[in-house]
């Protein structure tokens, strides 16, 4: 039988992995996992947008949905559904971030702005919104 003090020693080892192993996940291995996630967001942005221009080059015109493009009901990284518009001559692409909700902005304004951010961690955050655009892809960082 062990003795209280061993009981105790125990304990306190397995209170101090759940601990580290806590710390471990939060402030290593999560952050790294969704910096993956955001460029692999950004990936299939570009991807649906390689979709979109292809269109464009056969018909003259961009799709009016991503179904009509042949993609399907396509995904973002996140697991949610792009948004996309169409005027013909121009398109928006937006992945809304891991949220999955709009930033409120003016995807057009911002579209007509021809903001074209360089690197990852423009916003700093990851529910912040993706947009792409036949201009190039721009971040919103409207929350």
């Amino acid at each position: 039988m062990m003795s209280v003090r061993v009981k105790r020693m125990v304990l306190a080892v397995l209170v101090a992995s759940l601990a580290a192993g806590a710390v471990a996940w939060g402030f290593i291995l999560r952050p790294r996992l969704l910096v993956l996630r955001q460029v692999a967001n950004h990936a299939a942005s570009q991807a649906e947008e390689g979709r979109i221009r292809d269109y464009w080059q056969r018909f003259g015109v961009f799709p009016t949905t991503l179904e009509v493009a042949g993609t399907g009901e396509p995904l973002d990284a996140w697991g949610h559904r792009f948004h996309y518009e169409s005027r013909g001559s121009s398109f928006i692409l937006v992945s809304y971030g891991k949220d999955g909700q709009p930033d409120g902005g003016d995807y057009w304004r911002l579209r007509e702005a021809g903001d074209h951010p360089r690197g990852w961690n423009i916003c700093g955050h990851f529910n912040e919104d993706e947009v792409m655009s036949d201009k190039g892809w721009h971040r919103l960082c409207g929350k």
